[in-house]
């Protein structure tokens, strides 16, 4: 009898370390789901306009902006500076992952079209 109740608990340890370990590798690069605060809710808000006022090619101003941003990128190994001070300090990015992510070649190429764009119209 004894040895019965020694294995089930065995059993149930055992259960609750996978179960832990299962909610570690769930939210290793995963979206999150959980409350996320007002403050940074507007932070991220802060971060889709910028991200928004660098693709539109009809703002006059934005070419200052978007020069910075491919700046950063390249000097911050295609990685969003924002992004990762997002990371750092709330623990998720703007598009609610737990890591920063690199700028892809499709992300690049579409800001160099739009600048491209501008530079057209202005001639």
């Amino acid at each position: 009898m004894q040895e019965s109740d020694d294995s089930m608990q065995e059993s149930d340890d055992s259960m609750q370390v996978s179960d832990e370990s299962e909610v570690e590798s769930d939210f290793h690069g995963e979206i999150v789901r959980e409350e996320v605060p007002v403050f940074v809710l507007i932070c991220f808000l802060l971060h889709y306009c910028i991200c928004i006022y660098t693709i539109i090619p009809y703002f006059t101003y934005n070419s200052t902006v978007t020069f910075f941003v491919i700046v950063s990128w390249n000097m911050n190994d295609d990685f969003c500076v924002i992004s990762q001070f997002e990371e750092f300090y709330f623990g998720i990015t703007f598009i609610f992952q737990t890591k920063a992510k690199r700028v892809t070649n499709l992300q690049k190429t579409l800001i160099y079209i739009i600048q491209l764009y501008k530079i057209r119209n202005l001639i």
